[in-house]
C-alpha cells in the first residue's frame, strides 16, 4: 500500500532540501574564499606579478590586463609588507570587501611607498572562484586607474 504524503510536508522537505544544498555552497564559497586571499596575499607580498594577475577580474570584456611592460615595471617594487585592515563580507554572500595597507619598496629609487587598497572580491559562480576588482589609492594621492590592482601598483618612477 502506498503512503501519501500531505503536499505541505513534501514542500517543506525541499525547502529543508534547498536550504542545505545552499548552506553547503555558501560553506564551499566561504572556504574557496579564504584560499584564494591567502593565494593573492602571498602573490603580492612575494612580488609575484604574473601570479597575482591570475586573480583579477573586469567590468569590461575585452579590458587590457597588465601587459609585459608593466609587469616588468612591477619589478622595479618590492612588497615589504601586507596587512589586511578591515574586511565586511557583503550580505548575499557574493561579494567581499577588505582594505589592505601595502607597503613597497621602490628598488630604483630606495624609497618606501604605501598603497591603501581597498578590494572588492566578486565570486564568479560558473568558474566558482573569487576575482578581485578593485581601487588602489597611494599614501600622497589617489591612483584611479580603470584597470586593476596591478596596473594601479606601477607607482611613479
Amino acid at each position: 500500500m502506498q503512503k501519501i504524503y500531505p503536499l505541505g510536508k513534501i514542500w517543506a522537505l525541499a525547502a529543508i532540501g534547498m536550504a542545505l544544498l545552499s548552506a553547503c555552497e555558501t560553506k564551499q564559497q566561504e572556504q574557496t574564499l579564504e584560499s584564494v586571499l591567502t593565494a593573492y596575499e602571498k602573490a603580492i607580498r612575494w612580488s609575484q606579478w604574473d601570479m597575482a594577475v591570475e586573480f583579477l577580474g573586469s567590468d569590461n570584456e575585452g579590458e587590457d590586463f597588465p601587459t609585459p611592460l608593466d609587469l616588468d615595471r612591477l619589478r622595479l617594487f618590492r612588497v615589504t609588507s601586507y596587512e589586511v585592515r578591515s574586511a565586511t563580507p557583503s550580505s548575499d554572500g557574493l561579494e567581499f570587501r577588505q582594505a589592505v595597507e601595502i607597503r613597497m619598496f621602490n628598488k630604483s629609487q630606495a624609497v618606501e611607498r604605501v598603497l591603501r587598497d581597498r578590494q572588492e572580491w566578486r565570486y564568479d559562480a560558473d568558474r566558482k572562484s573569487w576575482f578581485l576588482f578593485s581601487r588602489s589609492e597611494e599614501h600622497t594621492s589617489e591612483l584611479q586607474s580603470p584597470c586593476n590592482l596591478v596596473c594601479r601598483l606601477l607607482l611613479e618612477k
